[in-house]
């Protein structure tokens, strides 16, 4: 899949997991903070934090999905998580990690692309869980030991929401496939460089070529989809949501809408304009934001996209010195265009404040998912957060996102993405690539895949 280069081969170093104590010591404190207490005896710790901080409207969800869970739920999901690190505990001796002895602005951007699709296959699979029996019912040994999950769907031992029937998580090939979160990063990706090679800092020209081929990919590949949405699954199509596809097709046929929605429509890409060597991370959330815009019509979404790309590329290109720096210049981003427009409320800094108290403050994660499933754009960015400030290793933090009763697929994404672009290769599971189809997209007569594209960014960082 993708490939690592050379220079980068050479400084890197292979391990058995077992070697790693500090990995081992992570599952254990993670794995310990889920059952030191029942979920219930954290609750009033956690109403308290969210009253004493002023985050009343984090606290629930307001999608239309969004179910609290109860007493005897939130103490199945504990145990369940508790019994995935558990999996993973035991795994870790037979699992081959990759770590580079030292981390560039090469391998934070291959770890960012290598994780993030990792994160959203296995969190593809997951996704729209109705409940947590559901969950455990599907996956009694959740998505941990990926060797043993693609035997299962391949002998029809698995049932999945969309692939109950064929198993269409499956390619022609047997792949795990991805969802349309990575298939629309991979279109970005492709626009951004095409503008890139023109004039970097032009966002008009940047925004349309990506209407351009957004247009394009509607037609000639998401027409048909318009009919199913996420059901297209059961069709053998990517599971694109309604509301997307009804943007593209405004795209497509120049109507212009006032349409606007909170979905996580186009947060799920806007993360790759981080990757891209723009001067500085200022221009790389300008260009998320009004990308957003085209789609989503949402300044409350189009400020969560901002923030992501931000925080994307300052994890690569500008070497911080912890995950709280990061944190706190999202925030200061979200604030910045929340202040630039006066129609906006501060929904995105006050949930990127609410999710960093929160993970400083050790709110059991069972509680904090309950409210945060991530279907909402910025509930999603700080779904990220929260996870990305809890876990030092990837592998970790995979367990933890993939399995939330919610949007998974895009929080595991986003969160695997920021985790690879802040530490770089580290404990990498590489054999978890051959089981992922492999990225590619066709437009017209021009065929790319995410390893060209990647190539692309390197040789501009070069010049």
């Amino acid at each position: 899949m993708f490939f690592l280069s050379l220079a980068v081969l050479t400084s890197a170093s292979a391990f058995a997991g077992h070697k790693d104590v500090k990995i081992i010591n992570e599952i254990k404190i993670l794995k310990n903070r889920l059952t030191k207490q029942h979920p219930i005896d954290d609750q009033e710790q956690y109403e308290n934090f969210c009253k004493d901080n002023g985050f009343a409207n984090q606290c629930n969800s307001s999608h239309y999905l969004y179910k609290k869970l109860s007493n005897e739920e939130l103490l199945a999901y504990d145990n369940y998580l508790s019994s995935l690190y558990q999996i993973l505990e035991k795994k870790l001796p037979t699992t081959r990690l990759i770590t580079n002895k030292k981390q560039t602005i090469i391998s934070k951007i291959k770890a960012a692309i290598d994780q993030a699709l990792i994160g959203d296959a296995l969190g593809f699979l997951i996704e729209n869980e109705s409940t947590i029996a559901e969950m455990k019912e599907h996956f009694p040994n959740g998505v941990v030991d990926i060797s043993s999950v693609s035997d299962s769907l391949k002998a029809n031992k698995l049932s999945t929401k969309y692939g109950k029937y064929n198993n269409n998580n499956l390619n022609h090939l047997g792949k795990i496939i991805y969802s349309d979160d990575t298939e629309m990063s991979l279109l970005t990706l492709y626009s951004a460089l095409k503008s890139y090679k023109k004039d970097q800092k032009n966002i008009d020209l940047i925004m349309g070529d990506f209407s351009k081929n957004l247009a394009i990919h509607w037609y000639l590949n998401l027409k048909l989809s318009g009919k199913y949405g996420e059901d297209g699954l059961y069709y053998g199509m990517r599971g694109y949501g309604k509301k997307s596809l009804e943007s593209f097709s405004d795209i497509y046929h120049n109507k212009l809408s006032d349409k606007s929605n909170l979905n996580n429509g186009s947060l799920i890409s806007s993360w790759i304009f981080g990757l891209m060597p723009y001067e500085n991370y200022q221009i790389a959330s300008e260009i998320a934001f009004n990308k957003s815009l085209i789609t989503n019509k949402s300044y409350e979404v189009a400020t969560s996209c901002a923030v992501m790309a931000a925080a994307i590329h300052i994890a690569i290109y500008d070497m911080p010195r912890s995950k709280i720096e990061i944190v706190d210049k999202m925030i200061e981003v979200a604030l910045l265009f929340e202040n630039k427009y006066s129609n906006q409320n501060p929904l995105t800094s006050t949930y990127l404040k609410y999710a960093k108290l929160a993970a400083l403050e050790d709110i059991n994660p069972v509680l904090f998912y309950n409210s945060n499933i991530g279907y909402y754009a910025p509930e999603t960015t700080a779904a990220v957060v929260f996870c990305f400030l809890r876990h030092e290793y990837f592998l970790t933090s995979l367990i933890e996102s993939i399995h939330i009763p919610g949007d998974s697929d895009s929080v595991a994404n986003l969160s695997s993405a920021l985790m690879g672009a802040y530490f770089g290769i580290k404990s990498f599971p590489k054999e978890y690539q051959d089981f992922i189809e492999v990225p590619s997209m066709t437009l017209r007569d021009d065929i790319f895949g995410m390893n060209s594209l990647i190539d692309e960014i390197l040789a501009n960082i070069h010049r």
